[in-house]
């Protein structure tokens, strides 16, 4: 089997239980009630929607590079694994 298809087996099935983990996980969700006291404020500065738009795109943008460096960072550390599972 190609050790990318693998990997990529494996993720799905290892994200699917992190999910379950970090929904029981405090410091994630204390992390998740500070995101939402940030969006009120940010609400709360009654920006137009053109300028809510440009946050909301760099938040989003911020978002997806903190995801593919996770998503690099676990597909790198399984690959390790495995490399250590050969020696």
């Amino acid at each position: 089997m190609d050790t990318r298809k693998l990997l990529q087996d494996i993720w799905e099935i290892r994200t699917d239980f992190l999910d379950e983990i970090i929904r029981k996980d405090s410091k994630y969700n204390d992390i998740l009630d500070e995101q939402e006291e940030k969006w009120k404020e940010v609400e709360a500065l009654n920006l137009s929607k053109e300028d809510l738009l440009k946050v909301m795109e760099y938040a989003d943008m911020k978002s997806a590079i903190g995801e593919r460096y996770s998503n690099l960072a676990y597909a790198m550390g399984f690959e390790d694994g495995l490399s250590l599972g050969k020696l």
